[in-house]
């Protein structure tokens, strides 16, 4: 639209007013909303609406397994607050996840326990 300008994206209520307004106009070509609107972004993106199933389908890696084989195996537990905050600390100085974490703990408590032959190597 002739005469619109972007607004100072430096100033938050000037973008509020910009993007919550009703008559901007959408992108010519690019439907948008809920049901066939989105499904038409998809199919744009991934060429054909089966790729994009199947995209969507896959989902998630599984870890240590093949791609598309269900979700990976999950494990709670409970521990102190002592603990948790030890936890929270090693995650912030190595920047790994907490999933990432627990699964070198349980990798370092299976090679104890082998060492220990509880469990078979």
């Amino acid at each position: 639209m002739a005469g619109r300008v972007k607004p100072d994206l430096t100033d938050w209520s000037a973008q509020a007013a910009h993007y919550t307004d009703p008559g901007l106009p959408f992108p010519p070509g690019r439907p948008c909303g809920p049901g066939e609107g989105a499904a038409a972004l998809i199919e744009e993106a991934f060429g054909t609406r089966d790729a994009a199933e199947h995209y969507v389908r896959l989902g998630r890696p599984r870890i240590g397994g093949p791609q598309g084989e269900g979700e990976s195996r999950s494990l709670r537990g409970r521990v102190s607050d002592e603990q948790y905050q030890a936890f929270e600390q090693l995650r912030a100085a190595t920047g790994a996840s907490q999933s990432d974490l627990i699964r070198r703990a349980v990798d370092l408590l299976i090679a104890e326990a082998k060492g220990q032959d509880l469990i078979a190597a």
